[in-house]
């Protein structure tokens, strides 16, 4: 057991929300021009209102699905809806709160067992922020000229800026190896987590800064609170980082791209599938599989349910494997209730809080399904897994989820038409097993399951 990790995070469920577009509680800090719930996002720039107070209205709803953590993406002071080119990070974004909200949702979520995770946004900062902001006005005579890297003066933004920026000029590179500009975010990190009591940090753009800065920082949140869970954002095999001595995870972007490739788009087969879940597995120490950040979608990619042209049995199907695979499942605020939308901004669309679909009420029910099987059944949550049995031809893939005595089956059929498959018995299983999704039983013959699978069929068995 590898002791650095936080033990309540082992195969957690986390709920990641854009809070701009979540619910919008209070009227009276709507932004100027906000406009009207629920119209599509046609530009980047546009307000809707979401805030604190309407995450707080909404969390018997996020405990009815019975998540364990949230995770929200920046709500520090800063002129877009984003919040990633901070302007103050000792202030709750006025549009959003208060840092006395701040506290309340934090106190509303721990009431019922969930916990709540801060997005650090410590690579840059805002054209707003204050030290950058000097340098502008001050030039080479500012006294945080080194704050920044800047190539030269006077400062110019076009054709390119004269300073490092990450993607785009406003938002300028923080040199986070000057021991200034660490005790400044140092003291950014003490404040949240003394004042506000969250349990956690996630990382933007976290392979921007050096690792001794990671270290250092993981010290401090440990310090405060040893069960604080760190992850990081890194959109590739992240090994160096995952060694005990920084991040307890990262968001498992190369896990996202082989759900997509393999469910969605259908550009690899089976085995290809399984080799890369594999090899992921395998560039991680064993326990810290338990603690990736498994998301099918997020805020800077299109919704998985568009991906796969709107078929619900696919997301359904994504869903089952998800969720009954190692590491923490993460929904995407909405795809529980099958939004749609394609590249930022239409990913980040209002969230559609109106009656649902039959279809989609079916997707939300099986999300609740899910995370209570996890719930019940400690080998779908903290079991370890074992590859059973694919077929290339059928699109045929199923694994065992082991914990102690505990033993679980899932196959997972990706495929628009029915098969008849013949999938071997696991050892020492006796004559019938239950599907703990449909709770059809199943008798085993001769030591195989004899099965027709339905188009996108999921079937959960755990013997009798």
């Amino acid at each position: 057991m590898n002791h650095w990790l936080p033990k309540w995070a082992k195969g957690a469920v986390i709920y990641q929300i854009f809070p701009e577009r979540f619910y919008n509680a209070n009227k009276s800090n709507d932004p100027p021009r906000t406009k009207e719930w629920g119209k599509l996002p046609v530009t980047r720039g546009s307000f809707y209102g979401g805030d604190l107070e309407g995450i707080i209205q909404k969390i018997p709803y996020l405990a009815e699905l019975g998540i364990d953590a949230i995770y929200l993406t920046p709500i520090f002071k800063a002129p877009s809806n984003h919040k990633y080119d901070v302007a103050d990070y000792f202030q709750i974004d006025p549009h959003f709160g208060t840092l006395e909200t701040l506290k309340e949702l934090v106190n509303e979520a721990h009431r019922r067992n969930i916990k709540l995770i801060l997005d650090g946004v410590f690579g840059h900062c805002g054209k707003d922020f204050f030290a950058f902001q000097d340098v502008l006005q001050s030039g080479p005579k500012s006294r945080f000229v080194d704050w920044f890297y800047i190539r030269s003066f006077p400062i110019k933004i076009y054709p390119k800026p004269t300073y490092e920026a990450c993607f785009v000029w406003w938002l300028p590179r923080l040199r986070t190896e000057n021991p200034e500009v660490k005790k400044y975010l140092f003291d950014v990190v003490s404040f949240w987590m003394d004042e506000a009591g969250i349990d956690g940090w996630r990382l933007d753009v976290a392979d921007e800064i050096g690792h001794e800065f990671w270290k250092e920082f993981r010290k401090l949140v440990k310090g405060k609170n040893p069960e604080a869970i760190i992850i990081g954002e890194i959109w590739y095999i992240a090994t160096p980082w995952l060694q005990g001595d920084e991040f307890d995870s990262v968001m498992n972007y190369p896990f996202r791209q082989l759900v997509v490739d393999f469910f969605a788009h259908n550009k690899i087969n089976v085995e290809q599938f399984n080799d890369g879940l594999e090899w992921i597995r395998k560039s991680y120490p064993p326990e810290v599989n338990h603690y990736l950040f498994n998301l099918i979608g997020s805020h800077d990619t299109p919704r998985f349910l568009t991906l796969c042209r709107r078929d619900i049995r696919k997301m359904m199907l994504v869903v089952t494997f998800q969720f009954t695979y190692p590491g923490m499942p993460v929904i995407y605020y909405g795809d529980e209730r099958g939004m749609t939308g394609g590249a930022d901004p239409d990913c980040r669309r209002c969230m559609d809080w109106g009656e649902l679909s039959n279809d989609k009420k079916e997707l939300f029910e099986l999300y609740k399904k899910l995370i209570t099987l996890r719930k019940t059944h400690k080998a779908l949550k903290e079991g370890e897994i074992f590859v059973h049995f694919y077929d290339n031809k059928n699109n045929v893939y199923s694994y065992l989820r082991k914990y102690n005595n505990e033993e679980i089956l899932i196959i997972l059929h990706n495929s628009a038409r029915t098969h008849k498959v013949h999938i071997p018995c696991p050892e020492n299983w006796n004559e019938k097993a239950i599907d703990l999704l449909s709770h059809t039983r199943y008798i085993i013959n001769e030591e195989n399951f004899n099965l027709t699978l339905k188009p996108y069929a999921a079937l959960i068995l755990k013997k009798e």
